[in-house]
This record gives C-alpha cells, structure tokens and sequence, in this order.
C-alpha cells in the first residue's frame, strides 16, 4: 500500500457522541472518503470479540478492509470501538504511526444513559438495570456504559502512544459544529466547515420488534447490504415510540458526579477555549 493510499484519519470517541452524523456528513463530501460500512472494528476486532454486541460487524483482514473505501477522497476511519480497545491503539500505531486521531466525548452522564437505553432498544440489555449495572462495577454493561465515559484516562493512553500534536478532541453533541471548527481544521489538517451534523440515530425509537429483528440477523443484514440513502428513506415513514425515561437517584447522581470530575473540568476547559 502506499503512503497516500493508507488511512491516515481516524475518528474514535465514544459511543453515542455523534460519530453516526459525522460519518455521515464526511460521506455526503466528495473530498472524503469513508468505510462502507461505518463501523469496522477492523483494528479493534480482539476487544470486539470479547463484548456482549454478538452481532457486531468486524472486517478482518487487511485486504478486505482496505476495499471498504471505495471512492476516491481523503480516507477517513469513523469507528468508535477504537478508543478503548488497546488493541486498537497498538495495531493503528503499528499501522500508521503518523495517524491523526479525533476523540468524540460528551457529557459522560448524558452519555451512559444514551447508550443504556440503546441496548435496551436492541435487547442487549434488560430495562431497569442501570442502577444495577452502576453498583457492579465490573462486566462488560459496568464498561460500556460507565468505563467508557472515563475519557481522560482513554485520552491519556492515545496520547502517550501518538504524542499531544496528533490527537484531539472535540464534543460535537452539546455544541454546534461551528464551535469545533479549529479543532477539526488541526485534525484534518485542511480548510473545514460546516454549520451543523445531520441527526443519525435519534434515541433509537423505531417502533419495531428490534430484538427479535436482531436475533434472526435481520438487522446485521440491513446495516451490512442495504444502501444508506435507502435506510434513511425507512426512518423516516417508520413510526416512533415514546424515548424511554431514566430517573438517576440522588445517590447515584452524587457518586457519578465525583466519578467523572475530571471528565466534566475537560468539558469545562474545552468550552471555554472554543
């Protein structure tokens, strides 16, 4: 492979941070291009492997990962498993070790929550259990929902392996686009700007039997072999059911507040250089 053909961009974040929309916005750009599918796990595959997503889509060899970008453009890697796999971290080093990394991140309340309530959705896990999950503090839920949410820690561990100059940060959930427009200019290294992200995703409240549609594998189907533009056409005539409502406890919300102190004074930081 040569050097101008190699992914030199990568959007990791976590999920639920708006890494749908991007993706979607840089596909609709012909200066970029992106995966066929959004999310690979390409380099995060061993981690991938060992979560409770079992119909998670991983591209594993090299060859056929390198054939998900199919149009000409600036390649970008939008894939939000990346940034808490070490795996991941350690294969892209290996990969390209002048990559380019944006973290998405975003209130890690507001976040853990959005993420509770998708699995609920897709039936990877039962309702009224997040503030069982919490008190855990171990298992694969107690990481997706709240080990996740740890973004100063995950930051650290990117920046340790590609140095400060080629990772950044952004929060693209809470705040226009506008407000990132300096940070997504250093990462993509060129002119950018766009006012605002298309919404992808919202709440995940298809009024569909989900579950059951993702146990026949309908779902790994659809998001596989059924074009974008077509997906977009369903959402929109499909009806929608009320989001479900998360009340977090007093208690709870006094011990995720000082769980996520340091994720909050980034937030703080970030706001008030933007």
């Amino acid at each position: 492979m040569t050097d101008s053909e190699q992914v030199r961009y990568f959007v990791i974040g976590a999920p639920k941070c708006a890494s749908t929309s991007l993706y979607d916005l840089f596909s609709n750009d012909p200066d970029y291009a992106v995966t066929e599918i959004k999310e690979t796990n390409h380099f995060s595959a061993e981690d991938v492997d060992n979560g409770h997503y079992d119909d998670a889509t991983v591209v594993r060899e090299r060859e056929d990962y390198d054939a998900q970008f199919t149009t000409p453009g600036i390649r970008i890697d939008v894939c939000p498993s990346y940034m808490s796999s070490p795996s991941a971290l350690r294969r892209i080093k290996d990969y390209n070790r002048e990559a380019r990394v944006l973290i998405l991140i975003r209130d890690p309340i507001k976040r853990a929550v959005s993420h509770y309530k998708m699995d609920v959705t897709l039936g990877f896990c039962k309702p009224d259990t997040f503030e069982t999950i919490w008190e855990s503090k171990a298992g694969t839920h107690y990481h997706e929902y709240f080990g996740i949410g740890k973004y100063s820690e995950w930051i650290s561990l990117w920046q340790d392996a590609f140095g400060s100059d080629q990772v950044f940060i952004a929060n693209l959930t809470e705040h226009p686009l506008k407000d990132s427009q300096r940070v997504m200019e250093a990462f993509l290294e060129r002119p950018f700007s766009a006012d605002r992200l298309p919404v992808s995703n919202v709440a995940n409240t298809y009024n569909l039997p989900i579950p059951i549609l993702r146990k026949l594998g309908v779902i790994r189907l659809v998001n596989r072999y059924m074009p974008t533009s077509i997906k977009d056409v369903i959402k929109q005539v499909v009806p929608r059911k009320a989001p479900m409502i998360v009340e977090i406890p007093p208690w709870m919300q006094e011990q995720l507040d000082t769980f996520y102190a340091d994720e909050f004074a980034l937030l703080k930081a970030m706001q008030s250089t933007a």
